[in-house]
């Protein structure tokens, strides 16, 4: 299989599951809800031939959502077999194994020290959403300073609850649902939700420089989109 083409599939969950379904517009050049650069003139058909391949060699796995609370893994082999039931593209999902993570990480090359990822839960009150409740981590203690600083930015209508900021250093955490790190720091905080104009720069637009250091916030690894033989061409 093409080097680029599986860094592709292998980076397409290094942060969550993902169901053929929102695989299906980024294989043909179309915008879809996966934020990645899409491919050109491949099919569902071939992506569920190289998604097989990946699995037999371990490094992704095949759930099935088979009702709201019920999913099981299947076997690659089985994938095919199931294409022809009415919704399966929502159904089935496909996420990295340990060794898909090893393999992904070999190709994308990450500097893990300097990532910082969150993740928000809801607060609400009398059924109507108020805040967030975040979780922020990183190996760098100053991306995190950096990113609390900037959060009214980063995350336009919110403001932090300094109140609720705690911060705590763990010698191990999870940092994807495949991943472990050594030292890392985790800071956690309430936000309320304010009028955007209160947290905005003047007129709403981003200065340059800032947008510049906030996309660079992703840029801790090789995209498949970087690496020599960028786009693959179908066959």
């Amino acid at each position: 299989m093409n080097q680029v083409l599986k860094s592709w599939f292998l980076n397409l969950v290094i942060g969550f599951p993902v169901r053929l379904c929102d695989v299906r517009p980024s294989l043909d050049g179309k915008h879809g809800s996966l934020n990645v650069r899409s491919l050109r003139g491949f099919t569902l058909d071939e992506a569920i031939t190289w998604l097989e391949a990946l699995g037999q060699e371990g490094l992704i796995a095949f759930t099935h959502q088979v009702a709201a609370n019920d999913s099981r893994n299947i076997d690659p082999s089985g994938v095919r077999h199931l294409m022809d039931r009415p919704l399966i593209e929502r159904e089935l999902s496909f996420q990295l194994t340990s060794a898909g993570g090893s393999a992904w990480e070999s190709m994308a090359v990450p500097r893990w020290d300097e990532m910082d990822d969150g993740e928000a839960i809801p607060c609400d009150e009398n059924g109507k959403i108020v805040g967030w409740d975040w979780t922020f981590f990183s190996q760098s203690r100053e991306r995190l300073m950096a990113v609390l600083g900037w959060f009214p930015q980063i995350q336009n209508g919110e403001q932090i609850d300094l109140d609720t900021v705690t911060w705590r250093f763990a010698a191990d955490y999870q940092v994807k649902y495949w991943k472990r790190l050594p030292n890392v720091h985790v800071v956690r905080f309430r936000t309320t939700l304010t009028d955007p104009r209160q947290t905005n720069w003047n007129f709403g637009v981003d200065p340059e420089w800032f947008r510049t250091w906030d996309d660079a916030r992703s840029n801790w690894y090789r995209h498949p989109w970087e690496m020599e033989g960028w786009p693959p061409e179908p066959r």
